[in-house]
């Protein structure tokens, strides 16, 4: 009591006037590795998450590194709002709000998926992250597709030394060996590189089926003195697949009962495959001006082919006997090329007394699709129940071929139109089934106001 009482004494002495203290505001951001940052996908402007108008996903490196996700299905399996339909081993549709995707770009470059289905696998090693916009994109896009847009954004060159080696083995002999070096290429730091390359290869809980998958990327940017840059880069993935299906299972009997057979069973032969190829090249060009103001020119290449020799079956097997499967075996060669480019400046504008962030600038697309299906005179050939099979066919020689030319992919995007769709003359040639069409642009220009 004695030491306390000094110091209400003290205290009272005041009069009870209170001090007032300035003021002090803590503000900060946690960083996080799975945390979407600033991205354009939606406008083409650079804008956090809460500043984007649509619903945006993002999936970062680190986050494909945690949870094993190495393709593109795996990727998109754990994005809210998109539904992976494996329809068969080789080939996948993507849908959201009912609507298919097939909208896939690369670093906001990109054309419509032929057939709106992807064949083969896309590895995710290339990429830094994978921005999923869902929602209409027409700004950027041009085609407004109200499902969502995938956008793909490479990995870059750093300029301080780094690699990395992965190595991962899983169920039905999985293995995957992927590597990833990255740094100055020269003394003065002004020129970089980047190489990434991976391989894999595993069995599956089908019946015979296996893949072999095997991807490379390199990429290489300069400074072009203190405010320009040069960026050039090219990737390659081959995919080996062996007995792939073709086709599902039969789901009823003839007497209408549903089947059920061994999660195993597969009706692929033991000498089929699909076997694909992609290979992608781009150049960029950024420059930044004065006062904010910057210019990227872009352009992609991409190449796809399949080659594949399949086994489809069909008919309804009787319940008792399981006769009533026939066979479908074919030939399918397909050839995918597709070129890109893109321009545009962005930068900010002082109008009525507010602050505007503005993008100018035009898209073209185009791309050409030639395929042909080879078939042989067994069509029809009866086969044994699917539990006794055990994918032995005698391998046919193909006698005939369709080819099935179509339209072309040709599109040019814009934010706000400025000039009418100009129109499109398609040239077929009715046996090759290649077709061409003559480029198609348009100017663009788009704006985003800061209200605050």
């Amino acid at each position: 009591m004695a030491s306390m009482t000094p110091l209400a004494a003290h205290a009272s002495d005041g009069g009870g006037v209170a001090t007032d203290l300035d003021r002090v505001v803590v503000s900060g951001t946690r960083q996080s590795p799975y945390t979407a940052g600033d991205n354009s996908s939606a406008t083409g402007l650079v804008l956090s998450p809460r500043e984007t108008p649509q619903s945006v996903s993002v999936v970062s490196r680190q986050q494909m590194e945690d949870f094993g996700l190495d393709n593109i299905n795996e990727v998109l399996e754990s994005t809210t709002g998109i539904n992976v339909e494996r329809v068969e081993t080789g080939r996948t549709y993507y849908t959201a709000r009912g609507f298919d995707i097939t909208n896939f770009q690369r670093d906001g470059l990109g054309i419509p998926l032929p057939y709106g289905i992807q064949n083969g696998d896309v590895d995710t090693a290339l990429y830094q992250r994978i921005e999923v916009l869902r929602g209409a994109n027409g700004l950027m896009s041009a085609t407004g597709n109200p499902s969502a847009t995938v956008n793909f954004v490479r990995r870059r060159p750093t300029a301080k030394p780094q690699g990395q080696v992965r190595a991962t083995l899983g169920s039905w002999d999985r293995a995957r060996l992927e590597g990833d070096v990255s740094g100055s290429l020269n003394g003065a730091g002004t020129v970089r590189g980047r190489a990434v390359g991976a391989w894999e290869q595993g069995d599956s809980y089908l019946d015979r089926h296996s893949l072999q998958k095997y991807v490379a990327y390199g990429v290489v940017e300069a400074d072009l003195g203190e405010s320009a840059l040069l960026t050039a880069g090219v990737s390659h993935q081959r995919n080996d697949a062996d007995s792939p299906l073709w086709g599902a299972l039969p789901l009823y009997y003839t007497d209408g009962t549903p089947t059920s057979y061994d999660r195993s069973t597969s009706t692929a032969s033991d000498w089929s495959f699909w076997d694909t190829e992609e290979t992608r090249a781009f150049v960029e060009l950024a420059h930044e001006f004065g006062r904010d103001w910057a210019l990227r020119a872009a352009f992609n290449y991409e190449k796809s082919t399949e080659d594949t020799e399949l086994f489809y079956v069909y008919g309804t097997p009787d319940r008792e006997t399981g006769e009533g499967l026939f066979s479908y075996p074919s030939e399918y060669q397909g050839e995918f090329v597709a070129r890109q480019a893109d321009v545009r400046a962005t930068g900010p504008l002082q109008l009525a007394g507010r602050s505007h962030d503005v993008l100018v600038g035009a898209a073209w697309a185009e791309g050409r699709l030639r395929d042909a299906s080879l078939y042989g005179d067994d069509i029809g050939t009866p086969l044994p129940p699917l539990e006794a099979w055990n994918g032995a066919y005698p391998k046919p020689v193909p006698t005939s071929a369709v080819s099935s030319p179509i339209s072309p992919v040709s599109r040019s995007g814009r934010p706000l139109r400025m000039a009418p769709w100009p129109a499109t003359a398609v040239n077929r040639s009715p046996w090759d089934g290649s077709c061409t069409a003559p480029a198609a642009t348009r100017p663009s220009i788009s704006t985003a106001t800061d209200t605050a």
